[in-house]
């Protein structure tokens, strides 16, 4: 964009033509605008859903909270969650070995998430 300034210096009377440069152009960024809770949940999502879903199940471990019994130990103090009756005892592990893999899956994304921008954060680092 230009701008016409009219400047009256004793008899002269003379027009500048003043450009105006966008901030790119001076090296300086535009300003950022903050990122919204939405967006920062979005961010750490991966990593809300690895962290409590493994903390649930070291304390089920802990109270010793089992799905179904395999009959290799009784034992009067364990806590045992109805089984599903329409389901076979093998279909009922295999869907468990599903959710374990599922909750491994989970958890290797969020490190990699982790190790990722740890890295990128030395790189951006090293470049300065």
């Amino acid at each position: 964009m230009a701008s016409m300034a009219n400047y009256k210096d004793g008899a002269l009377n003379y027009s500048v033509v003043e450009l105006e440069k966008s901030d790119s152009e001076y090296g300086m960024e535009s300003p950022k605008s903050a990122k919204t809770v939405i967006a920062q949940f979005k961010e750490i999502f991966i990593h809300v859903v690895a962290i409590t879903s493994t903390l649930a199940i070291l304390v089920a471990d802990y109270l010793e909270v089992y799905w179904l019994d395999l009959g290799a130990v009784s034992s009067s103090n364990k806590i045992r969650l109805p089984s599903i009756p329409f389901l076979s005892q093998s279909a009922q592990l295999k869907y468990s070995q599903f959710a374990a893999k599922v909750l491994e899956i989970v958890v290797m994304t969020s490190s990699s998430t982790l190790i990722f921008y740890l890295y990128w954060g030395l790189l951006r680092k090293a470049s300065y």
